[in-house]
């Protein structure tokens, strides 16, 4: 209940939207934990597994990503495991060359709809920046969807932006574009994180502890000024 009185303060203090419900099956907390084996399930999603979780936003394949999202640990890795990293926005555009900026503004994408976040459609065409500024250039307010996973490029130029943006989020753990890597002993039980979604790139390594858990909760999703990321 924490973590959705915190949300509701939000709106009542700050204009925040309310929380969102993950899918049609799923209400508006999400269980971070690696599911047992043994437990009888047509699909896991990754964030239900123990692999690592490679560079992404959050709900990328929707129409309009959450702006918002937040993790409270319940239990925190023992074992030195699943480490959540960050890596700015801006830090990544400033390493993109101009024409893969300009090409990932473009509706040149498909998302693939995970198969736990299907809510009626299997997948949506748009593009995985917006700008909600003067331009493709104004990093201080363009906004990211991104999963390499379920994007496919539906152009050459647009195989070409992805592979470069997927390149750069890949040097992101070294380097003058190092992320803030959040172990277990920087946010152990209890502790509250909260991201902007389009603003924020987060991975995770392998997890080692099979009881670490986190709760997720999402809101704020709006328009961006009769601007969308488009769905076809």
């Amino acid at each position: 209940m924490y973590l959705f009185n915190l949300v509701q303060n939000l709106g009542q203090q700050h204009s925040h939207g309310p929380p969102l419900n993950h899918s049609s099956t799923h209400g508006c907390f999400w269980d971070v934990k690696p599911i047992d084996e043994n437990i009888s399930k047509n699909h896991k999603a990754r964030s239900e597994t123990m692999d690592k979780f490679p560079w992404h936003t959050d709900c990328s394949y929707a129409a309009e990503p959450p702006r918002f999202f937040g993790l409270q640990v319940l239990q925190a890795d023992k074992y030195g495991g699943g480490t959540l990293s960050v890596l700015s926005l801006e830090k990544v555009l400033q390493r993109l060359s101009k024409e893969a900026i300009e090409t990932l503004h473009a509706q040149e994408f498909r998302i693939e709809v995970p198969p736990e976040f299907q809510n009626g459609s299997e997948s949506t065409t748009g593009s995985l920046l917006i700008s909600e500024g003067e331009g493709y250039m104004d990093f201080q307010h363009t906004r990211c969807r991104y999963r390499e996973d379920i994007t496919h490029p539906l152009t050459e130029r647009a195989e070409r932006a992805l592979k470069e943006i997927s390149n750069v989020l890949e040097q992101g753990r070294n380097g003058s574009n190092k992320c803030l890597n959040l172990t277990a002993e920087m946010i152990p039980n209890g502790s509250v994180v909260l991201m902007d979604n389009g603003r924020w790139f987060h991975a995770r390594n392998e997890v080692h502890d099979p009881e670490r858990h986190l709760r997720r909760i999402r809101w704020d999703a709006r328009e961006f000024q009769n601007k969308k990321f488009g769905v076809i």
